[in-house]
């Protein structure tokens, strides 16, 4: 088989990590959190790795959850100041 290059999934969903691997003619294996909403964190072989077609490639995906952003309600009172006031 000819060779193939591995792409760069790092920061991808899991999902289109999977897919971008297969594109490259490659196989994704031992994939580690690879729930739908993860993102993938390190990746084995790295970016532009030439290998055998029909190659395995192995990631590590962490779910990302965005932090929640503070939320003031007029007329309540607050337990510490906001972060996010406009003076």
């Amino acid at each position: 088989m000819p060779p193939c290059r591995v792409p760069n999934v790092v920061g991808m969903s899991a999902a289109n990590a999977d897919k971008a691997i297969q594109s490259a003619r490659l196989v994704p294996y031992n994939r580690k959190n690879a729930a739908g909403i993860a993102l993938v964190r390190s990746q084995s072989p790295a970016a532009g790795t030439i290998l055998t077609c029909g190659g395995g490639v192995s990631y590590d995906a962490e779910i990302f959850m965005p932090k929640p952003f503070p939320v003031v309600i007029p007329g309540t009172i607050q337990t510490a100041p906001p972060t996010n006031t406009i003076k």
